[in-house]
């Protein structure tokens, strides 16, 4: 994987949240863009769901949920 798809514990751009998400690849004066990765429990198992997310200085967002890495093309698993 490459750092952009890989996850840490890292502070939400603009805000004092802190979420799982790779290094931002879009790095601008009003408006950061990386991914985060989310999870959901279903029958015991955890799955992951992947968003890419532009997060503007105004704390507006905007998201799209994805399936592969835009940087590397990888696939992002979901187990």
């Amino acid at each position: 994987m490459c750092r952009y798809c890989e996850f840490d514990l890292i502070q939400e751009p603009f805000t004092e949240k802190e979420i799982f998400r790779g290094d931002l690849f879009l790095h601008e004066l009003d408006s950061d863009m990386y991914i985060e990765r989310d999870y959901c429990e279903i029958e015991m198992q955890q799955y992951f769901g992947y968003i890419l997310v532009t997060q503007l200085s105004n704390r507006k967002k905007i998201e799209d949920e994805i399936r592969f890495c835009p940087k590397c093309g990888r696939e992002l698993p979901t187990k």
